[in-house]
C-alpha cells in the first residue's frame, strides 16, 4: 500500500465528488462508499491523525457522494484557512448530521426519515421483522397560525415534538415529515405492542392539550415501511 497526503484526498472529494472521508472506525466506515473508480482508497489513523491509504484492490461497493459543499469546505479549509486535518473530518461529519435534523424540533427532518427507513427497509429485506409507522397531524395549525401567529404554531410544533420524544422508545425513529405532519416508525413492534404505544401517544397528546390526529399501519413485506406511511395517512 501507499501512503497519500491529505491534500490530493481532498481534491479527490472536489474533483469526482464521492467524498472519501470517515475516520476509520466500524461506524464510520459502514456509512462511507466512495466512487467505484476510487473504491480503494481508506483511512486508517497514524499517531492519532486520520491516514488514507491505497489498496490494490478495491474495498467497498459505491455509495452517494457527500454533499459538494461539504466538499468545497473541506477544500477551502485546507488550502486556505489550515485548518487541521482532524477538526475537518468532525466537521464534515457534523454538517451531514444536522442536514437530518428539523431546526425547529430537534426531530429527524424528512431527509433524515428517508435515510433511516432506507436502512429498515434492507434489514427487513434480510430478515423478518415487525415494525410499525404512526402519521400525526396538528389539528388545525392553519387556523392557529393565522389568528394567533407562526411563534404560536410554532410553540405547538415544538410541543408535539416534545410529547413524542418521551413516548417513543431509543431505537425508534420520530421525525417532523413537514408542516403539521409527524412520523414515529416503531421498530421490532408487533400488533400488541403497537397498540400500546397507539394509547400512550393519545394519553399523552390529551394530558398536553394538544388536539392531534393518528394514523397507524403495521409494515408488510409486500408495501414496505412507504406503503405503512401511505395507509397511515
Amino acid at each position: 500500500m501507499k501512503t497519500l497526503s491529505a491534500p490530493p484526498i481532498i481534491e479527490h472529494a472536489w474533483n469526482c465528488g464521492c467524498a472519501a472521508v470517515h475516520f476509520g472506525n466500524e461506524a464510520d466506515v459502514a456509512r462511507w462508499r466512495p466512487c467505484s473508480q476510487h473504491s480503494n482508497l481508506f483511512f486508517t489513523r497514524r499517531n492519532g491523525d486520520p491516514n488514507v491509504t491505497e489498496a490494490k484492490t478495491p474495498i467497498r461497493e459505491p455509495r452517494p457522494a457527500l454533499t459538494q459543499a461539504i466538499a468545497t469546505v473541506l477544500l477551502f479549509a485546507l488550502t486556505v484557512g489550515g485548518v487541521g486535518a482532524s477538526s475537518l473530518w468532525r466537521r464534515a461529519r457534523q454538517a451531514e448530521s444536522e442536514a437530518l435534523i428539523d431546526s425547529l424540533t430537534g426531530l429527524c427532518n424528512r431527509r433524515g426519515w428517508d435515510k433511516r427507513a432506507a436502512a429498515e427497509t434492507r434489514r427487513l429485506q434480510r430478515e423478518p421483522a415487525k415494525m410499525s409507522v404512526f402519521i400525526m397531524d396538528v389539528d388545525d395549525l392553519k387556523t392557529i397560525n393565522d389568528r394567533d401567529g407562526h411563534a404560536a404554531g410554532d410553540a405547538i410544533l415544538e410541543k408535539v415534538a416534545s410529547v413524542i420524544h418521551l413516548v417513543k422508545r431509543d431505537n425508534d425513529l420520530a421525525a417532523r415529515l413537514g408542516g403539521d405532519e409527524f412520523g414515529l416508525l416503531a421498530v421490532d413492534t408487533g400488533t400488541e405492542d403497537a397498540d400500546k404505544i397507539a394509547w400512550r401517544l393519545a394519553e399523552a397528546f390529551a394530558s398536553a392539550t394538544l388536539s392531534i390526529s393518528i394514523g397507524r399501519a403495521d409494515v408488510t413485506p409486500e408495501g414496505g415501511i412507504i406503503g405503512a406511511v401511505e395507509r397511515a395517512d
